[in-house]
């Protein structure tokens, strides 16, 4: 399903956010460009910790800080089918590659996690490749 680019925002991200907690079909959903920040990050992490059919979902460019991929992170310690995890453009910093990291040790179906232009620094990027050296299923882009 894509929402891609409808100026939604967190409490749109809310209605949708609910409206999945029953979904037995999607597989894919597309929420980027919505700003739908740290809150509407939470309410998409709620869906996935016990979602048992989306393989993919894009987050991109939605000004997702580090409080909205702690939410995500905990999700994906619980999530059993998701594939892919686009978070590309948002604002993860150190601590937010940290949370990842630890929930990649945890999460063994992400095979894709894209970081791409997020504010990383060497730390964040140090913690998730240690994770690699151990999953080479998982591929993560910065």
């Amino acid at each position: 399903m894509n929402f891609t680019n409808n100026d939604i925002h967190e409490h749109g991200a809310q209605y949708l956010a609910n409206s999945l907690q029953e979904n037995k079909i999607l597989t894919i959903l597309n929420f980027g460009y919505n700003q739908i920040g740290d809150q509407g990050a939470k309410y998409f992490a709620d869906v996935l910790e016990y979602n048992e059919t989306l393989k993919t979902i894009h987050l991109g460019f939605n000004e997702i800080g580090d409080d909205g991929v702690k939410h995500l992170a905990d999700a994906l310690q619980e999530n059993k089918t998701l594939i892919t995890l686009d978070l590309q453009w948002n604002r993860v910093n150190n601590y937010g590659a940290q949370y990842l990291a630890n929930a990649l040790r945890q999460n063994k179906t992400l095979t894709e996690l894209n970081l791409g232009y997020n504010p990383i620094g060497n730390d964040g990027k140090e913690s998730l490749g240690k994770i690699l050296q151990n999953n080479s299923e998982t591929k993560i882009i910065f």
